[in-house]
């Protein structure tokens, strides 16, 4: 496919995404309402329909204007065409190897009782709106790609027709997305916001490519044809190989002051499949080491097999260690914009505003509109400047 650079302005870039270059074009009324809701999200820093009409300052009332979006957006056609061709985007240079990081949130609405499918309690605890969101960490060369950008979300509550559970819509999203992509990509799933309990649920007989740490109790591996834990197994595993790196830990975390930590992280891997599923996968065992804090290990699965060498090895461990780098600053990018502060009534105004949310976002980020992240958490080598250290600093 044709390669599509970052149009200069967020009205460029609607005509992008509604236009012929990425399919049939979308006819004028629904041209004009994505250029309008785009433009509001991306000047007002808001969903809030008030918020976006504000912003527009058109030469009518106020509530008209208001009226008009919320019309229009209730409209769950222009949602899934809009997503996809969101997809197609970010299928631009799509490699075996491109991180496509599963994260969940909620969206949480003290007062919206009225509202759609609105999600009612679970074990007394209230919930919000769940969200999972697909993003496309880029490690291509070319400038405008070397962003994370976001690639799909699925909004859904414990109260939306056909709903089954999170780990059901998880699957669901994650498939949509393999489909549409053509299975390229490697899919790393955020073990903060998905539970290790519900990762076989969603990687049964999946065919798409993946990496996950699974921390806790859930999962249950088969070895040699016996039911193993992934706690256990690591334990079995030789990590042949080995290199330092360095973890950037917070004030108070661990330590009084902020810290330059070394680790020496040695891997190794184990064919194994998961309990009930007949799909080849690898355990990896991760280990880090420090004089100061001991050993300690983390149990990664993945669907990646006969992994023999120091590069493929060390390359998937490596690669996991800069996914909550990623997440934190999306987090902080997504958060400006207060997707807590929406009105809408209806799901699928709720669903075709979450879209419009992450258009924007993603000519934000591919434009240089947002920043990168300044302080990663590992890096190869030493840091820089005035911070403690669990090391000494070599020579220079």
């Amino acid at each position: 496919m044709p390669f599509y650079t970052t149009p200069k302005t967020i009205i460029d870039f609607s005509s992008l995404l509604t236009g012929g270059q990425l399919g049939e074009p979308l006819g004028k009324v629904d041209q004009k309402f994505v250029a309008s809701m785009l433009s509001g999200i991306h000047q007002s820093e808001s969903i809030n329909l008030t918020e976006i009409s504000k912003s527009l300052e058109e030469k009518i009332a106020l509530h008209a204007t208001h009226k008009r979006l919320s019309r229009k957006l209730n409209n769950p056609n222009l949602a899934n065409t809009l997503s996809k061709r969101l997809l197609k985007l970010s299928s631009q240079a799509l490699s075996h190897d491109t991180q496509l990081i599963v994260h969940t949130y909620e969206i949480q609405k003290k007062y919206a009782n009225k509202m759609e499918y609105f999600p009612t309690p679970v074990n007394g605890t209230k919930e919000g709106f769940r969200v999972c969101e697909v993003l496309r960490s880029n490690t291509s060369e070319r400038d405008d790609l070397k962003k994370c950008t976001p690639v799909y979300s699925r909004v859904w509550s414990n109260q939306t027709p056909g709903y089954i559970d999170d780990g059901q819509e998880i699957k669901n999203t994650i498939e949509e997305v393999a489909k549409t992509l053509d299975n390229k990509g490697l899919f790393y799933f955020d073990d903060k916001s998905i539970s290790s309990k519900i990762l076989p649920q969603i990687l049964k007989d999946s065919e798409f490519e993946f990496i996950s740490l699974i921390l806790g109790q859930g999962v249950n591996l088969s070895y040699k044809n016996q039911s193993r834990s992934p706690e256990d197994l690591v334990e079995r595993v030789e990590t042949k190989y080995g290199k330092t790196v360095f973890k950037l830990v917070p004030e108070g975390l661990m330590f009084k002051t902020q810290t330059d930590l070394d680790l020496f992280v040695h891997v190794g891997s184990l064919p194994v499949k998961i309990d009930g599923s007949k799909r080849p996968l690898s355990l990896i065992a991760l280990k880090s080491k420090n004089a100061i804090i001991g050993e300690y290990v983390s149990p990664i699965i993945t669907s990646r097999t006969r992994l023999r060498s120091r590069k493929d090895l060390m390359g998937l461990a490596e690669s996991i260690f800069s996914i909550q780098d990623t997440l934190a600053a999306h987090r902080e990018i997504r958060q400006k914009f207060r997707p807590e502060n929406f009105r809408v009534l209806t799901h699928d105004r709720l669903k075709l505003l979450m879209t419009l949310l992450q258009a924007v976002i993603y000519y934000e980020n591919a434009s240089d509109k947002n920043t990168l992240i300044e302080d990663k958490q590992f890096l190869s080598k030493p840091r820089q400047g005035e911070l403690d250290r669990t090391y000494l600093l070599p020579n220079s």
